[in-house]
Formats: C-alpha cells, sequence, structure tokens
C-alpha cells in the first residue's frame, strides 16, 4: 500500500513450498538506511524439519531473492511428535501427556533501526538435551549474510523458556520478552510460571540480569486448546525517542530517555501463586466456571 492502507497490490507468492512443505510465522523487518525488506519466516518441509529462513527483496517488494537458510530450529516438539506435538511439557513429565502449547514453531525477529543489524529469537531443545525448549539467539551484521552461532537467552538451569518476542530500540539494546518454569512446582495442578524481560547490548548477544515483569502465575489455570495456553504471541517493541520541533525543543516527552525504554504485552492466568487450583482438564473437558469450551468443538 502507498496511501495509508486505503488501497493494496494484489497478493504474490514471495516463497515456493513444494508438496507436504509450508511457512509459519512470516514477518517482513524493513532496514531503514536503505530500504532492503527481511521476510523472515519458519520453514517447515516434507520430513517435518523446521528451519529459520528468509527472502529478502531491495525494490520494495516488487522481486525476492531465492530462501536463504538463517538457523535450525530444532524444536523438542520435533522429538515429541508422535505423542504430544509440544515443545514444552510439565517439567519430568515422562509421559509427556501435560503438555503446554506455545510458540514453539513461531520464530521472532528484529532490526536496529540505526545499523540495520538483524536478530533472530528462537524455542529449541538442544541447550538442555530435549528434555524442553529453551530459548535460542542470533544475528547478523551483513544483511543475513552470516549469522552468529546461537546464544542462550535464558538461564540454563531453567526448566524451560519459550514464546518469546524480540524488539531493538534506538541504542542498540536488545529486548527479549518470554516465559520460563523459575518457581518450584508445589503441587501437580500448579504449575508456577514466570514472564522475563532481559537486554543485550549489540550482536554479541551477551544478555544481562534479567527482570520479573509479571507472576508467577499458574500455567495449569490457562485454557487448553491441545495443551494449556496463553497464546503463542507476544509483543514487544521499543519506545519512540521525543521528536523534536524546528527550533530542536522536544515534543512529547519530557525525558527523552523514555524513548529508550521498551513496551512488552503478554498474558497470564488470573491464578496467581498457589491461591487456586486448576480448572481445565487435559482433554478440553469443561472442569468448572473458570475451564474453557472443549478444543474438539470449536470449529
Amino acid at each position: 500500500t502507498r496511501d495509508g492502507g486505503k488501497t493494496w497490490s494484489k497478493p504474490k507468492q514471495i516463497v515456493d513450498t513444494g508438496f507436504n512443505e509450508g511457512t509459519i510465522g512470516n514477518a517482513i523487518v524493513v532496514n531503514r538506511q536503505n530500504g532492503t525488506l527481511y521476510n523472515f519466516f519458519n520453514f517447515n518441509d516434507a520430513a517435518g524439519t523446521d528451519n529459520i529462513e528468509m527472502v529478502v527483496s531491495t525494490d520494495r517488494g516488487a522481486t525476492w531473492s531465492k530462501p536463504i537458510y538463517v538457523q535450525r530450529l530444532f524444536t523438542t516438539l520435533e522429538k515429541r511428535f508422535a505423542t504430544c506435538f509440544c515443545g514444552v511439557v510439565y517439567p519430568g513429565d515422562k509421559t509427556e501427556t501435560k503438555a503446554l502449547r506455545t510458540g514453539d514453531s513461531i520464530p521472532a525477529f528484529a532490526i536496529d533501526p540505526n545499523h540495520g543489524q538483524l536478530y533472530v529469537v528462537w524455542q529449541d531443545g538442544r541447550p538442555n538435551n530435549f528434555e524442553n525448549d529453551m530459548l535460542l539467539a542470533s544475528s547478523s551484521t551483513d544483511g543475513g549474510e552470516t549469522w552468529s552461532a546461537p546464544k542462550l537467552v535464558n538461564p540454563p538451569n531453567d526448566k524451560a523458556a519459550f514464546t518469546g518476542a524480540v524488539s531493538v530500540n534506538d541504542r542498540g539494546q536488545v529486548g527479549v520478552l518470554y516465559y520460563d518454569f523459575t518457581p518450584p512446582l508445589t503441587s501437580p495442578d500448579v504449575l508456577l510460571t514466570d514472564t522475563w524481560f532481559t537486554t543485550a547490548s549489540g550482536p554479541e548477544l551477551n544478555f544481562g540480569p534479567r527482570q520479573l515483569v509479571g507472576g508467577p502465575f499458574n500455567m495449569e489455570a490457562a485454557p487448553i486448546a491441545r495443551g494449556w495456553f496463553t497464546g503463542d504471541y507476544m509483543g514487544l517493541t521499543a519506545k519512540v525517542p521525543a521528536l523534536q520541533d524546528e527550533s530542536g525543543n522536544q515534543q512529547g516527552n519530557q525525558n527523552n530517555q523514555e524513548g529508550s525504554g521498551f513496551v512488552s504485552l503478554f498474558v497470564m492466568s488470573n491464578c496467581r501463586n498457589n491461591s487456586c487450583a486448576a480448572q481445565g482438564s487435559l482433554d478440553g473437558t469443561p472442569v468448572g466456571p473458570d475451564s474453557t469450551d472443549a478444543f474438539s468443538s470449536r470449529q
């Protein structure tokens, strides 16, 4: 669109897929310096293997490159495909029946607004030998031609870390928002879950101390849709710096430091700490006034 969304160009295919192949999680980021468009996605092939890939356009989307490999997305979901089709389960659940529905197949992407560095964050089972997914991050400083070795976002002793969101502010800080199971397990019907925010300075991705922004809450009190489900889409965006008028005076924010922060959006159940027991059921059968309807009955 060139008129603020009043009219739109005709849709056209930009990624070719074969039989039993597909893409998910497509997201476009724009290089403000040269107008290059980067469309990132998870490519799932006929064998069920997931890879983060991208296509690039340097002519405002008129033409696109062939798919470019970014990173292997090796979620624990691939190891459990025959059982729960999930990247995260209740810690220690060897039966793989107490599943979560997370953003395991949906990576998150961002671009540095000043320098064009690219960033990806995704769930991966390799850091803890596929017990549960953790969060990995990688960056590119050459427009996606090469990518850094994946780095762990969350602490290595986490029981799981999942459903991440990423953004970069005007100072080059990389912010990541995610869930994890830091609190102790207290009972079979209470799975305490936290929401965390952490930052790294630039493409080295050396994440510093993290900040608790939500929780703990009982994940087992969340709706059930093929697993306990708070939503597989989280939001994180960098604040826009204060504008200046023609005289150089700031407009809007009184303190320009506000332009360097982040704004997050995430979902929790309304069951905090140990204050209530889970009301859902693993098969989706309604159990109480706070439970979900059966997933199979929904169209």
